[in-house]
């Protein structure tokens, strides 16, 4: 208990509990974000189903990058304000979270223990992958191309660019964030495909889509319980590929559509007809997801246009989002050492206003974290 003299004034406002630390990480602020992102992916998919073609990459970039960012650092920020109290059922979960089986664990460290073994596990299994590709790119020569380097040229796109021909590869692939590597096997295409499919692995590359593809792994790996995810990555992989496929009809040299969809097939062709399995850990330009494929044929047929609705929409959402989870919390009812229902308040019982949290002071001991809403007739002091 509190030692220190001070002077103790009724106060009125009720509403002034603010969060001094930078970021709180209580159990309540880390649930509510989660929540609130949740809640921010599923508008998202709703929004974005069927309706790619209309959202800018930028401002889909950004979305994801905001979404990582605040599930980062999920607590309270300093600007949060509580705006809903749990009253009694905050004791309710905290009987059922902390009842206690097989060697006195808690169903609370039990339901930790499985989430963080489910990310050892997919973060290993991840990580086993990012190393076989970097074995590949190691093991494997690299070649001159021509053709290649004349259309980075007329590009004008200055990153690193490596060449991995193999007969390994049935569709091309690429890989790298900061030196790009593409693989292919020439057999199957001519010179008219290889220009297409060197200018669709570049523009992967130019438009950085290896680095939305991490955010959305680690998201995976981090959330690996929430299907939300898995589906978030799908509608990535689709808006990603529709969205290079439309860069390349506007700015590849004498563009032919017809040429283009003809080196697809041929890539989708080889694809379903190999049984090389190397572009699991690649970026290919061909996936055998056949819905997939169809939709991008789809596509490319049809006359595309912007829709700036569906961007307006996304950036409302967004700062919709930005606002909810960073302004507001929620407050929990009692910490750890909570007073039972059947446990007396003695008559001079009174509240503290300290550091932005309530302190209920009762029979010698404080209660921190108090939920006000308990005992409203209870003064409500102030320490100075």
């Amino acid at each position: 208990m509190n030692k220190e003299p001070f002077n103790i004034i009724e106060i009125d406002d009720l509403t002034s509990v603010v969060h001094y630390n930078i970021i709180d990480f209580n159990t309540y602020d880390v649930a509510y974000v989660l929540f609130i992102s949740f809640l921010f992916v599923l508008l998202l998919l709703i929004l974005t189903k069927s309706k790619l073609k209309y959202i800018s990459y930028k401002i889909w970039f950004f979305a994801i990058g905001i979404l990582f960012i605040r599930l980062l650092f999920p607590g309270a920020l300093f600007v949060s304000v509580p705006i809903i109290s749990l009253g009694r059922i905050s004791a309710q979960l905290i009987d059922f979270f902390n009842l206690t089986f097989f060697l006195h664990i808690s169903l609370k460290t039990f339901f930790l223990f499985i989430w963080g073994l489910g990310i050892i596990v997919f973060l290993t299994r991840y990580t086993k992958n990012i190393l076989k590709i970097y074995h590949i790119t190691r093991n494997c020569f690299t070649v001159k191309d021509e053709l290649l380097l004349e259309l980075k040229k007329k590009l004008a796109l200055d990153f690193p660019t490596k060449l991995i021909i193999s007969d390994a590869i049935s569709s091309p692939s690429e890989v790298g964030y900061f030196t790009q590597y593409i693989f292919i096997n020439k057999k199957y295409f001519n010179d008219t495909d290889l220009k297409y499919i060197y200018c669709h692995e570049l523009f992967h590359h130019k438009y950085m889509t290896q680095w939305i593809k991490l955010i959305i792994d680690l998201l995976e790996i981090f959330f690996w319980w929430n299907p939300l995810f898995y589906i978030l990555k799908k509608v990535n992989s689709e808006f990603i590929e529709y969205f290079v496929d439309n860069k390349i009809a506007k700015n590849f040299p004498g563009f032919s559509k017809k040429e283009y969809l003809s080196t697809l097939e041929k890539a989708y062709t080889n694809v379903k007809s190999s049984n090389h399995n190397v572009e699991q850990y690649l970026n290919s330009i061909i996936h055998k997801d056949d819905k997939l494929i169809l939709l991008r044929f789809k596509r490319m047929t049809h006359n595309t246009y912007k829709n700036n609705i569906y961007n307006i929409i996304i950036i409302f959402i967004m700062t919709l989002y930005l606002f909810i989870s960073c302004r507001y919390t929620v407050t929990p009812t009692w910490n750890d050492n909570y007073i039972q229902e059947d446990e007396a308040i003695s008559a001079d019982a009174y509240i503290t206003q300290e550091n932005g949290e309530y302190i209920l002071h009762n029979n010698g001991e404080d209660f921190k974290n108090w939920d006000i809403s308990l005992t409203p007739d209870i003064p409500i002091k102030k320490v100075e």
